[in-house]
Order: structure tokens, then C-alpha cells, then sequence
């Protein structure tokens, strides 16, 4: 759920429209995928059973029941946008360093901002029906603050959380691989030939990923979810970057895998998340990720992705019963529900996004300017 879309250098890959290209498309993509996880939470709340039973099947499920496959789109589009930030650049100490420095300051105030909302909304709800309150332990707070809650099993303070680990794991081994790479690369002539294992590592963990369910290793550990980051990061090397035939075909290996293993997987996620990682290399190829500029507000939407991501749970459980009781039964009135849903939401996100999201990110952006420039992505995303 990242905060921004990030700039295509001049002379970036034949795709590059000129200097300072903003991939728009991927901002696009990632307000659409947001508002796709606010809409299934909407359903999960049951509150607009009667007009989720009258529309068809089909339409139901892809605009309500699949929502949760905004998820997929989040990590494939952090793996482009990471694949971008980190490609060609000299990854040493101090460099590392600034990144993740940098990317702690996108990721890290907004996360922490939204748990006592999220502990808050939790508690008013229990005390509106008279029930204890839901206060999680020390050990569960600490393991949040520094994404360990999905690793160490400890219950969630908010459901979306846990994508927020995977990610963070995926940065940290992307990071460290791309050091590892440099170092490789300096190094006597044996070392830097046996430099090229660590992307063929980087493929085979993501084709043994695709092969598996969402629960193929152990709860927690980022190789679970590990081909849908990977197959963003091949779409860029192959679409934007052309980098050449291996990460055409291992894209379109692991794309094939995933695919063809979605239908025995428990959730939704195989299909949105290489169609959209397949979209990103075709968009590449053909000069659109530009594409989506005029429509401005799906570029708002894709600015405050990550703090409606990050707050609308809460939204939606603190305004439930009210919106409930305003519009009562019915298709109209559950059409309403969602409508007033969304506006609750995005309107609570957009407050998030000026009073704590946007002030880290200009912290984010001056931070070790000259040193490294570092337009990573979260989610989020």
C-alpha cells in the first residue's frame, strides 16, 4: 500500500516516455486494489446481505467476495516499484542504510498512528454491548511495532495487518540481496561469476513460492507469498527495463504456475496478483504506465491508498450500526450503505493522509537527498 508512485528515470528501458516519467498506472492500480479490500470489508460486516443476494453470482463475488486479492496487487506492485528503486544503483552499507531508513519514515509513523485508532474502534464497539475490553498484551503490541505479530502467532490488533509483515520481509531480503549482489560484483572474477546464483536464487525461491498454497512453510515467513513480489519485480526487468530473455521466461513461468495452482489455493490471490504482474510487463512493453494521468482522482486515491488501507477497518466498525440504522433494509437502501461506506472511509483516510502520512513522506523525500534516491513503494501495499 505504497504512498506514491515513483519516477522512471530518462533513458529508462525503451519504454521511457522522457525524463521523469511517473509511473501513473501503478498509482491507478493501487487506489483501485485499496478501495477492492474496503469493498470485501464492507461485505464481511453483513450488512448488505439483501443486495449482495440480488446481484448475479459472477458480479458479486468479483466486486465483493474477491476483494481480498487487492492484497496480491499490492505486493506485485511493490515488487515492481522496489525493482525500480534498487536497479543499477551501488548498494553498499551507507546506502542500505538510507533506504531503509527512509523507508521506515513512509512505512512506519502511519502503521504505528493507526494501531491506538484500530485498539480504539475495537474498544468502543465492546463497550456498546457491554462485553470486556479487547486489550492486547504487552508482547502483542511490542511484536506489532516492529511487524513480528504474523511470525511470532500473536492475534492481530487490526485483520489488514499482517500484509504489512510479509512486506517488510520482502524489503529486507530485496535490500540484502541487492548487497550482496554489489559486494559479489567487486569482488576477484571467481566471486563475481558466482555472483549470478543470487538472482537465480532469487527465481527458484519464487517458482517453488508459485508452487505452493498460502501455507506452504511456516505461518509468517515471506515465502509464502514470495512469487507474487517476485513476478512484479520480473515485469519490471523484463517490461521496463527489457533486461533481456531470463526474466521474460521466468516471469512467465511462475505466471503459468500460479495459475494453473489457483484453483486449489484457500484464498484469492494467484489470479489478481499475475494478471496484474503480466498487465505491468504488457504496459511496460508498450509505453503506458504513464497511462492514467488525467483521471486525477484515481491518482488522489492511489496517494492515500496506504492510509485507507490502514484505517478504514476501523471506520467501517465504528460506523456500522449507525449507517444501519440511517438506511435500513432493502437493495436501495444497502446501496446506500455502501455508497456512505466509502465516502466514511475515503474521507478518514484523506484526514490520515494530511495530518500523518503526508508530513512523513516529505521527511522521507529530504532525507539523505544527494546520498541515494530511493522512490521505493510500500504497501501495501
Amino acid at each position: 500500500m505504497p504512498p506514491s508512485a515513483p519516477h522512471a528515470p530518462e533513458g529508462a528501458g525503451t519504454a521511457a516516455a522522457g525524463p521523469a516519467t511517473r509511473f501513473e498506472l501503478l498509482q491507478v492500480l493501487r487506489g483501485l486494489a485499496a478501495l477492492w479490500v474496503v469493498l470485501f470489508h464492507v461485505w464481511t460486516l453483513q450488512s448488505i446481505r439483501t443486495l449482495y443476494e440480488a446481484m448475479p453470482s459472477p458480479l458479486r463475488e468479483i466486486v465483493f467476495d474477491d476483494g481480498r486479492g487487492g492484497v496480491a496487487v499490492f505486493f506485485v506492485l511493490s515488487g515492481f516499484v522496489i525493482a525500480h528503486s534498487l536497479w543499477g544503483k551501488q548498494v553498499d552499507g551507507r546506502y542500505a542504510g538510507t533506504f531503509a531508513i527512509r523507508r521506515s519514515l513512509r512505512l512506519d509513523p502511519a502503521y504505528w498512528a493507526s494501531i491506538p485508532i484500530g485498539l480504539a474502534a475495537a474498544a468502543a464497539v465492546a463497550m456498546a454491548h457491554g462485553e470486556p475490553l479487547p486489550w492486547p498484551t504487552p508482547a502483542t503490541v511490542i511484536g506489532h511495532l516492529f511487524y513480528l505479530q504474523e511470525l511470532l502467532g500473536l492475534p492481530d490488533i487490526q485483520i489488514v495487518y499482517w500484509t504489512l509483515t510479509y512486506e517488510v520481509q520482502f524489503y529486507i531480503v530485496t535490500l540484502l540481496g541487492a548487497w550482496a549482489w554489489c559486494r559479489a560484483r567487486a569482488g576477484a572474477p571467481t566471486v563475481r561469476r558466482a555472483a549470478w546464483l543470487l538472482p537465480a536464487a532469487f527465481i527458484f525461491a519464487a517458482v517453488a513460492s508459485s508452487l505452493g498454497d498460502q501455507h506452504w512453510v511456516p505461518r509468517g515467513v515471506f515465502l509464502n507469498f514470495w512469487f507474487a513480489f517476485a513476478a512484479g519485480a520480473l515485469a519490471y526487468a523484463a517490461g521496463w527495463r527489457r533486461a533481456g530473455a531470463v526474466p521474460t521466461i521466468a516471469l512467465a513461468v511462475i505466471a503459468v504456475i500460479a495459475l494453473w495452482r489457483a484453483p486449489g489455493t484457500d484464498e484469492v490471490f494467484n489470479t489478481p496478483a499475475m494478471l496484474t504482474a503480466i498487465g505491468l510487463f504488457g504496459a511496460s512493453r508498450a509505453g503506458w504506465l504513464g497511462a492514467g494521468g488525467r483521471q486525477r482522482w484515481l491518482i488522489g486515491l492511489g496517494a492515500i491508498s496506504y492510509s485507507l488501507y490502514l484505517v478504514h477497518f476501523p471506520l467501517l466498525v465504528l460506523s456500522g450500526s449507525i449507517v444501519r440504522r440511517v438506511f435500513g433494509d432493502g437493495v436501495i437502501a444497502d446501496s446506500g450503505k455502501v455508497l456512505a461506506y466509502l465516502v466514511l472511509c475515503t474521507g478518514g483516510a484523506i484526514v490520515f493522509w494530511l495530518v500523518v502520512e503526508a508530513p512523513t513522506h516529505r521527511l522521507a523525500q529530504r532525507y539523505g537527498r544527494g546520498r541515494a534516491r530511493t522512490d521505493a513503494s510500500v504497501p501495501a501495499e
